[in-house]
Order: C-alpha cells, then structure tokens, then sequence
C-alpha cells in the first residue's frame, strides 16, 4: 500500500464523519517568544513577529490542517562587554489534528519538522562569533517535535471569509520551544474531497 493510498484512507476517515466536508485557507501574522535552555542561562528570550500560511479540512468536529509559520526573533546579549543581538530564525512546517469544542473553539495537536537557525546581528571576530555560538547553543538544522494549541474562529461561519486566533507551542528542539500567538483570516468553501478520493 503506497502513501498516497494511506493518505487518502487518511482523509477520507476524517470526511466520512460528516458529508459537508469543508476546505479553509488562511494567512496569519503571528508574535512569537523563543524559550531555549542555553540562552535561558542567561536571560536571553528571542521575540518576534512572522508570517504564516494554511490549508485545512473540517468535517463535524473534526479538522486535519497543514501550516507554515515563519518566525524572526530576536535577543539582545552582552559578550565581553559589547552589545550584539541574537537572531532566531524558524521555518516550522506542521500537520495537526483539530478537535472542536464547540463550533468555533477547538483544540489541535500534532507534529512539525522545524528548521531553527541562529546568528547575530553584528559581525565580529571569527574567535569571538565561535564564542558565542558555543555559549548560547547556537544551532543551524533541522528537528521535528510535537506541537499543540488553542484556536478560536472569532465567528460562527461555514463558507466565507472567517478572523480566527489562536495560540500555539512547538517543540522545535529537546531543549527548546517557540509559543507563537496567531492572528488572522481564512477563507472557508466546500471542495468536495470525498469525489476527489474516490477517482
């Protein structure tokens, strides 16, 4: 059995629940805090903003949903007695289950590969930037890691356009996590997917 086949199988689970199975895309822009054990020694906490993009599927009360969320954070640091910043910068790339609670609240959870990579604003000596990435446990690769949140649709639509926010935590590392609060807008429609899986 081929994983296109399971994916269908996958999909067509979640659509049977209910046959108005519908699609939603959206784009958010999002603030994100940075809580990285090595940088933590030293009160560093990047924050900042990014932007984010989806595709979803609900079908009753439940919802399967795929998302890019882009973060550039920053920190400022001291290393021996000169200012620098930090610079964190996260692709996060996610696949999440979505349980409803009531018709615009609902709980997702799922996975994520997360492509983290840290530098500093300022250059400076190759001994002293070799330095600093030791000290703050900088890193330049990819993980993936369990992620989950909390969404809210601001109203009670089923096509159209819909304001949604939510607030969500991913583990991008053993060490490391980024709580990233979303708002924006996604645009709800019926695409039919259960004719889609069948051909």
């Amino acid at each position: 059995m081929t994983r296109i086949t399971l994916f269908k199988i996958f999909i067509l689970l979640i659509l049977s629940v209910n046959s108005s199975a519908l699609t939603y895309i959206g784009v958010a822009g999002n603030y994100s805090k940075v809580n990285y054990e090595p940088m933590e020694e030293y009160n560093v906490k990047p924050m900042g903003a990014g932007l984010g993009y989806l595709l979803g599927f609900r079908s009753g009360f439940l919802g399967l949903e795929f998302s890019y969320i882009g973060t550039d954070a920053t920190g400022d640091i001291i290393h021996d007695g000169a200012s620098n910043t930090i610079n964190h910068n996260q692709k996060s790339f996610v696949g999440n289950m979505n349980v409803y609670l009531n018709p615009r609240l609902y709980f997702k959870f799922g996975y994520g590969v997360y492509k983290v990579t840290h530098s500093i604003e300022n250059d400076v000596a190759a001994h002293t930037r070799e330095a600093i990435a030791s000290t703050y446990g900088f890193k330049s690769e990819s993980h993936g890691g369990l992620n989950y949140g909390l969404a809210f649709d601001f109203f009670k639509k089923n096509r159209g356009f819909n304001v949604y926010a939510s607030i969500d935590r991913y583990q991008f590392d053993s060490e490391g996590t980024t709580t990233t609060v979303q708002l924006g807008i996604k645009y709800i429609f019926k695409l039919g997917f259960q004719s889609l899986i069948r051909r």
